[in-house]
């Protein structure tokens, strides 16, 4: 275990790598017998690990996260302070109930954004994005992985489950004093700098593009009284009517069927709009090839034959079936309409065809096709599914009707059938590696288990435990898993923690569910190191930040979030 610790600190392998081996040898060495190791994966933590992850995925898909951004970059101008609580508001409730991962994930751009449309820097904003989105997910059984596993390992160990709200008044605290720490200290602490690496990096590429009107339903409607145009991934830049150019301010311009409206807009926002029937999204001349239409992004090569022709030269739409969706350079406007947009070596197109025509267009231009977009279009229409799947989880195991692992997977059966998400995207939102390092960790600590370890490392530690106060071995116990996990990863942490202070429970004399709640923060609190949780490792790149960034806020961010949980883990359950 020794040796696994000394790899996972120095990275000589990824964590699942390391975490896999080792559990390979345990089961060689017969620390693990076949029995028990497959018993090892009928532990329902990892299976509702990953049915959250999916439910999170849903949520993303249909559109609920990008919409309450939205909301918030909306009134960031006019309210800037109602815009800060907002996304605080917004990190916090939706890390309780949601992985943070994608919530983080989804929140970069906007706090970017947020920040540009304040004076703010970017460097500023992304560690405290990061941080609550670790405070809220401590607030709820499933707010984190690291909560579900613990509870899941504590129960192979004969404890009752935590209820899904059990956990939140030690939680609703924690993040109280964090959002208190950041306030107080934030401004001396973190960074004041320009990030250099934000811009472009972070969401998804925008591309020019224009959408024909092709009903009446908007006519006489302004662009601002349009729904579908008022995304925060959409701007438009331009209308051409009847082949001439209104310019300047169209707010108040009355729309009209036929009109083309010029836009820059994400990669999701073209291809939500490509599904719309009342628009017609891009370029496309002649008839559509027959087949089930797919969207890829191509990337223009220094080719001679191509360089400096128009789109409308190339004519995709004529000799390939192809639609045009949109045209991105980087760090540039690549012109003023789609059609009339000159070639560049580098510059990428969004393509919308079935897909033998695509694979024509790769071997016959020169054009480089490359993976599917990172975007998809948004299902907006089934968010209110989604969100229900989400409430329906969280209550009903509030009330005890069923276990969590059960109602989750029922969850994601629903988001599924009633497509709120597709098959691949669904699976596509698990991150395997967790589920690879947590099933390992299972299996070595089944293995430390049987191997005698636990019960002889909580015989070195008790005599020294046992002359604390109790309070102070509660808090011993909460800050070796907070250290630990700045090193290691938490899932890691909190596999090898738990049966440790259940067995130390009864030798401090404390109840082992407030060492086992300890572990569950211990676990999670990790606020000094870029490594230790992954939703810092995100913001660590995005910003631009260096080691000790993390270091000069997230220490006192340890010791005073620390203290003050393990304070109200004493009032809760002791």
């Amino acid at each position: 275990m020794f040796t696994l610790l000394v790899v996972f600190i120095l990275e000589i392998y990824p964590p699942e790598v390391a975490a896999a081996g080792v559990a390979g040898i345990f089961v060689l060495l017969g620390f693990v017998d076949q029995r028990e190791l497959m018993t090892v994966f009928a532990n329902p933590a990892p299976i509702t690990i990953a049915a959250m992850f999916v439910l999170s995925g849903a949520l993303v898909r249909t559109g609920v996260l990008e919409a309450v951004a939205d909301t918030v970059i909306a009134r960031s101008r006019q309210q800037p302070v109602v815009a800060l609580v907002g996304i605080v508001g917004v990190t916090l409730l939706s890390s309780a109930f949601v992985n943070n991962t994608p919530v983080v994930l989804v929140l970069i751009p906007v706090v970017i954004r947020l920040g540009q449309a304040l004076g703010i820097a970017s460097t500023r904003l992304l560690i405290p994005l990061s941080y609550l989105a670790i405070l809220g997910g401590t607030c709820t059984l499933i707010g984190t992985s690291t909560n579900i596993l613990v509870d899941g390992v504590a129960r192979e160990r004969g404890m009752d489950a935590f209820g899904i709200f059990e956990i939140s008044g030690v939680g609703i605290v924690t993040a109280i004093t964090g959002v208190v720490v950041l306030g107080a200290l934030g401004r001396w602490l973190l960074p004041d700098r320009t990030s250099t690496s934000t811009d472009g990096l972070l969401g998804e590429t925008t591309f020019l593009s224009e959408v024909f009107l092709r009903t009446d339903l908007h006519e006489g409607k302004t662009v601002a009284e349009v729904a579908a145009l008022n995304r925060g991934g959409i701007r438009v830049t331009g209308l051409r009517r009847r082949g001439e150019a209104i310019k300047g301010d169209l707010t108040e311009v009355p729309l009209l069927r036929g009109d083309r409206l010029i836009l820059q807009a994400t990669t999701s926002e073209l291809l939500t709009l490509n599904d719309d029937p009342e628009f017609r999204t891009g370029l496309r001349r002649g008839d559509p090839a027959e087949g089930e239409a797919v969207a890829v992004e191509v990337i223009v090569t220094p080719k001679k034959a191509v360089m400096g022709k128009t789109l409308r030269e190339m004519s995709l739409g004529r000799r390939y079936g192809m639609r045009v969706l949109g045209a991105h350079r980087h760090g540039h406007n690549p012109g003023v309409e789609l059609e009339a947009v000159k070639l560049r070596a580098a510059d990428k197109l969004l393509l919308h065809g079935p897909a033998q025509a695509i694979e024509t267009l790769s071997h016959e231009t020169d054009l480089v096709a490359v993976n599917r977009p990172t975007g998809r279009a948004f299902r907006r229409g089934r968010a209110p599914i989604a969100l229900l799947a989400i409430a329906a989880v969280v209550g009903l195991a509030a009330f005890g009707v069923m276990d969590i692992a059960v109602l989750a997977l029922l969850a994601v059966a629903a988001i599924l059938v009633l497509r709120c998400v597709d098959a691949d995207e669904a699976w596509g939102a698990i991150d395997g590696a967790i589920l690879v390092l947590i099933f390992a960790m299972l299996i070595i600590g089944r293995g430390l288990e049987n191997a005698g370890s636990v019960e002889q490392v909580v015989a070195w530690v008790a005599p020294v435990l046992q002359t604390m106060p109790p309070f102070v071995a509660l808090m011993a116990v909460y800050f070796i898993a907070s250290v630990m996990t700045e090193l290691v990863t938490n899932n890691a942490v909190a596999i090898v923690f738990t049966p440790l202070a259940i067995g130390l429970a009864e030798v401090v004399g404390i109840d082992a569910r407030a060492l086992v709640v300890a572990v569950m923060f211990g676990a999670s609190a990790s606020f000094a190191t870029p490594i230790g949780y992954q939703t810092n490792t995100l913001v660590y790149g995005a910003g631009d930040y260096r080691f000790a960034d993390f270091l000069k806020i997230g220490v006192p961010m340890n010791v005073i979030v620390g203290i003050v949980s393990c304070m109200a883990i004493w009032f809760f359950f002791v």
